[in-house]
């Protein structure tokens, strides 16, 4: 973003974060750094919206959370914001067209965002967990194994608790 420091905080993580491999910025221009606009237009350049085909700032979805208050509150997500979103986890996770990610969220809980949307837009594979393999770590790993699973959103217990292989 343009505003506060965050750019600043980045740079001045960059000796210590050698897996950055592009800056995007939002509403201004700094050496180094991409233009988020640019970016967005490169990345959308192949679809032809219709003319009132939604998008940029429009609205996309509403998520309600309590966050750490405990009193719910509803989160307006405009088009540009999940674009931006699911760019970041598509190159954080290093996603591919041989992606194949394992959807443990409940679609009620904003997570499950997290493995939907970034896997399927380059072609990857989300198998949505059932209910059973959702509770057991037993049944997950096995799960995982089936269906050669390379990636998903956990909670933090839980996968800790996918990881102990004991």
């Amino acid at each position: 973003t343009a505003h506060g420091k965050a750019a600043e905080h980045v740079e001045e993580a960059l000796p210590v974060s050698p897996t950055v491999q592009l800056k995007i910025l939002c509403g201004a221009s700094r050496d180094g750094w991409h233009d988020f606009d640019e970016e967005f237009l490169r990345y959308s350049s192949h679809f032809e919206p219709d003319e009132d085909a939604p998008g940029g700032d429009d609205l996309m979805m509403a998520i309600f959370t309590s966050g750490s208050t405990g009193k719910p509150k509803g989160v307006m997500i405009s088009h540009r914001a999940m674009l931006n979103f699911v760019h970041f986890i598509r190159y954080r996770w290093k996603l591919t067209e041989n992606s194949r990610i394992a959807c443990h969220s409940n679609f009620s809980f904003d997570a499950s965002v997290e493995d939907l949307y970034p896997a399927l837009t380059v072609g990857g594979c989300v198998f949505i967990v059932p209910e059973k393999e959702r509770h057991d770590v037993f049944e997950m790993r096995k799960f995982i194994s089936d269906n050669g699973i390379n990636g998903g959103c956990y909670t933090t217990l839980f996968g800790q608790l996918l990881s102990d292989k004991r």
